[in-house]
């Protein structure tokens, strides 16, 4: 084999990644952006998955409230509404801790041992089984449940602020709707 023919070689050998490399270095901007947007549509199920949550939520706590039922405007506790334009899935997880403890605190004053711990299926059937609230308000607040563990859990979960905002409305609709001290 003769220089000519090394030189041959390799330049077929080597033609192929040179020329991907530099189709690469070209189109760096546009591929960026469709890795970008494929990674947005992957994504894309757990925000469908969170509106679909959200408005069943919506939908219970409404028909739970009947007449006192609370528009998009709803006051929201101090402080709520501006963290959803800073930490929309802050604002998911503050608003359910808050739903949490008055959904605990309530079971507690109906049936002392009720585990509020472990078992937030069991608070809610002691509440329903006392009559504290109905059917519609454990539906809604199974599905607030529902997004908060995606929010906290799943990859990629990134509410919008209108997504947080939806859903410490119906969190506070919720807290209203319990009993207190």
């Amino acid at each position: 084999m003769d220089v000519g023919e090394v030189s041959e070689l390799i330049r077929s050998v080597l033609s192929w990644p040179v020329a991907f490399l530099v189709a690469i270095l070209i189109f760096r901007r546009q591929i960026a952006g469709a890795l970008d947007r494929l990674r947005r549509f992957s994504g894309g199920g757990v925000q469908l998955e969170l509106d679909e949550a959200l408005a069943s939520a919506r939908a219970s706590a409404d028909e739970s409230a009947g007449d006192q039922a609370i528009g998009p405007r709803a006051s929201l506790p101090d402080g709520w509404a501006d963290r959803a334009e800073d930490d929309p899935s802050g604002l998911i997880l503050t608003a359910w801790s808050v739903l949490e403890r008055r959904m605990n605190e309530a079971a507690r004053q109906v049936d002392p041992q009720v585990r509020t711990r472990t078992a937030p299926r069991g608070v809610l059937a002691a509440l329903r089984e006392a009559g504290v609230v109905d059917a519609r308000f454990v539906d809604a607040a199974w599905n607030l449940r529902l997004v908060r563990n995606t929010v906290a859990h799943a990859p990629g979960a990134r509410p919008t602020k209108e997504q947080a905002l939806s859903f410490a409305r119906t969190a506070a609709q919720l807290i209203g709707e319990l009993p207190t001290g």
